[in-house]
């Protein structure tokens, strides 16, 4: 199988490399997935870069979260089964065309739920819920702040979170970002507001220092 090898950390232009692979046997309570999508997360530029709070032995690939489609599990595995689409939770090295990994850190994907948005299912809506409801817990009325607002997956998490319980979401980001207002009669996920940033000059940044 083709995967992304990193055999030492630096910049992933660097070191990354397309390689041919052999597919690993199964282990134990294992099944072997092929992988349809795995997004790029900051934590995998880091893993690759050596700065990451967890680093694999190498040579490894990056990737923590995707989708994919069940092709074998070891004896004695009954769910998922061959054939299940499912997203991995807590798997590592899936920036691979498949991965072999614990059939129990597979969760089977609803119909409804397209290939997209389940590959980011995971990293996101967690990370949402740990810094807001776990760590700063927020109250009805509060406001969210919520930067570099352009991944759809994270937009969505942070406005699925809180416009239940009434919290207020601002998204922000620089340059144009699509649909992060919600529109008269629409029911499209949405932020309250929208707050267009930019960059500024070293001369504009010694203002606020």
């Amino acid at each position: 199988m083709k995967a992304l090898i990193f055999r030492e950390t630096g910049e992933p232009k660097s070191v990354l490399k397309l390689e041919e692979i052999p597919v690993p046997p199964l282990a134990s309570g294992e099944a072997l997935v092929r992988v349809l999508l795995s997004p790029i997360n900051a934590s995998d530029l880091h893993m690759v870069r050596g700065r990451y709070g967890y680093q694999p032995k190498l040579p490894a690939s990056p990737g923590i979260e995707g989708v994919g489609i069940v092709e074998a599990v070891s004896p004695g595995v009954q769910s998922p089964m061959v054939g299940t689409r499912v997203v991995f939770v807590d798997t590592w090295n899936t920036w691979r065309e498949q991965i072999v990994c614990p059939a129990d850190k597979l969760v089977p994907v609803p119909n409804s739920l397209d290939d997209t948005a389940a590959a980011a299912s995971y990293i996101n809506p967690l990370t949402a819920w740990a810094l807001t409801i776990s760590t700063h817990k927020l109250n009805e009325g509060d406001w969210l702040l919520q930067t570099a607002a352009v991944p759809h997956a994270a937009l969505r998490s942070a406005f699925d979170l809180f416009d239940s319980d009434g919290s207020r979401v601002v998204a922000s980001a620089l340059g144009a970002f699509p649909a992060v207002r919600r529109s008269a009669g629409s029911h499209e996920r949405s932020s309250h507001h929208a707050v267009e940033g930019r960059t500024y000059t070293a001369s504009e940044c010694a203002v606020f220092s």
